[in-house]
């Protein structure tokens, strides 16, 4: 098993203290004691402080979420049925706890804090075009495209924030079955085309 670096260990803690509680309710001290470091060591790493390790928090887990689809698409063709493995791989979760949608790190930062709000559009921008590729690969302009990535990824992330305030899972597989429609939708326009 891979040893984590100090820098690893209290990144994995902000991250998880900062998708569990949000920005505004996550303090240093906080950190410093789940981590059990002391505040040099944050400071060491992390010299920008809370603001730092929140940014670095969107970078991890954009990275995360880019190795979870390079897995999941491995052996599938470029396509749609990339976007129709995603969609089931999400629906069939048993639980969702700990899957937290990034708006809510995105909606409590954006208007009070220009260099957060910049890292978590080109977050969106990095998985916005990430999924329209596979459109594109269909034939599809690039601006339906990345139009049609928009609506997926909104609609995934709004359907958690209703699995999370209503308790209740069935939310993201009707979002995904009606999310599943509209890509038949819209590939059935593009051959008619």
């Amino acid at each position: 098993m891979k040893e984590v670096s100090t820098k690893e260990h209290i990144l994995v803690i902000a991250k998880a203290l900062f998708q569990k509680q949000g920005y505004a309710a996550t303090g240093i001290t906080q950190i410093l004691r789940a981590a059990d470091i002391p505040k040099g060591s944050l400071y060491h790493f992390f010299p920008g402080g809370k603001e730092e390790l929140l940014i670095e928090s969107i970078k991890a887990t954009l990275k995360d979420n880019d190795a979870f689809l390079t897995t999941l698409f491995k052996g599938i063709k470029p396509g749609i049925s990339r976007i129709y493995k995603l969609l089931e791989e999400v629906g069939s979760y048993e639980s969702y706890d700990g899957v937290v949608p990034f708006a809510l790190i995105a909606l409590e930062t954006a208007e009070g804090n220009e260099n957060i709000r910049q890292h978590c559009e080109q977050a969106y921008r990095y998985i916005l075009n990430r999924l329209a590729k596979e459109f594109e690969a269909e034939g599809m302009d690039s601006e339906q495209a990345y139009q049609l990535a928009g609506m997926i990824e909104s609609s995934l992330e709004g359907a958690l924030v209703f699995v999370h305030t209503f308790k209740d899972k069935t939310y993201i597989q009707t979002t995904v079955d009606n999310l599943k429609r509209l890509i038949d939708l819209e590939m059935a326009t593009l051959k008619d085309e």
